[in-house]
């Protein structure tokens, strides 16, 4: 029988032992915690029990051989698999490079990393207001929990085309070649800084960088006439007159169907060209209805309100 003080006993493995590297590989196995579904009504008894057990047996079965994996995996790597390191405020710039295995960094309670095999990350400070990272290559999974335990704005990461700046989320990010990123928000949601611009993210969508170009993001679920005609208004602001880049968000307005494709149109109601602007408003418009009551004094046939209105009302209403 095991002893009071032995690490199976109490629950405290040493840290830094092979005993402390199994019970953090097994961790993400631990049950969530959400209530099982409930059983369909109007089965016999028996069915029941029936139905009971095979969820039962395959639930285990998933289980068990999810923990083999993982623990062969353990023992390929002779039981060396590193615990998660763990920083605190003051700690000081330090760059992290995980190699055959992903590496795992906390910031206590309020911030999780797992850094992919073959990436590598700098640390760069954490301070009362910020924590700052830089992705040099590679990629991330990012989990920061939700305002207000930790504040919007309070984790960032720099990368080599702009900034990700959370918003409470949690969200992958990846640099596949030089000038190409990707970014994918699972929950909340991001912003991505670059240049003077300010790009949205929401759970459910996801950004490119292509060539250095950051594309409108949109949700991944998006409709191939979106995808299409935002990447061609892309083009046009690139290389396009204002009358092509006008006639091409035309068409991104005409190709949104959905409340959902006015992501993209949100990213235009603050652009340089006012045509722009106003088909983008229009299309908002038409697909999801006004935020609010009409700003009053301009007496305008197609009334303004501000992008940061639009944000909180799509937010709320279109994009759930």
């Amino acid at each position: 029988m095991n002893e009071p003080d032995d690490p199976l006993w109490t629950g405290a493995p040493e840290p830094g032992s092979e005993l402390a590297a199994l019970e953090a590989l097994l961790r993400p196995l631990a049950h969530s915690g959400r209530p099982l579904p409930e059983l369909p009504e109007g089965l016999a008894p028996a069915h029941r029990r029936r139905l009971r057990t095979a969820t039962f047996a395959a639930a285990l079965t998933a289980g068990l051989a999810a923990a083999a994996l993982l623990l062969a995996a353990w023992l390929w790597y002779g039981g060396t698999v590193p615990a998660p390191l763990v920083l605190t405020p003051g700690t000081s710039a330090q760059q992290f490079a995980a190699r055959d295995l992903p590496l795992q960094i906390e910031l206590g309670t309020l911030a999780a990393i797992e850094l992919a095999p073959g990436s590598t990350l700098d640390f760069t400070h954490w301070r009362p207001d910020q924590a700052r990272f830089h992705l040099r290559s590679g990629s991330m999974a990012v989990r920061v929990a939700p305002p207000p335990a930790v504040a919007a704005g309070f984790f960032q990461v720099d990368t080599n085309l702009g900034r990700v700046v959370d918003q409470g989320c949690r969200y992958e990010l990846a640099l596949d070649a030089p000038g190409n990123a990707r970014i994918r928000v699972t929950e909340g949601a991001v912003t991505f800084e670059v240049g003077n611009r300010t790009l949205f993210v929401p759970a459910g969508a996801s950004l490119q960088v292509t060539q250095g170009v950051a594309q409108l993001p949109r949700f991944v679920d998006a409709p191939p006439a979106v995808r299409k005609t935002s990447q061609f208004l892309q083009t046009m602001t690139l290389k396009g007159s204002e009358r092509d880049r006008a006639l091409a968000a035309q068409d991104l307005a005409d190709a949104c169907q959905t409340p959902r494709d006015g992501l993209v149109l949100w990213h235009l109601l603050d652009d340089d060209q006012a045509e722009v602007r106003k088909v983008a408003e229009g299309a908002l418009l038409r697909l999801c209805g006004p935020p609010a009551e009409a700003p009053p004094g301009k007496g305008e046939a197609l009334q303004h309100w501000p992008a940061a209105v639009w944000l909180q009302f799509l937010r709320q209403q279109a994009w759930r």
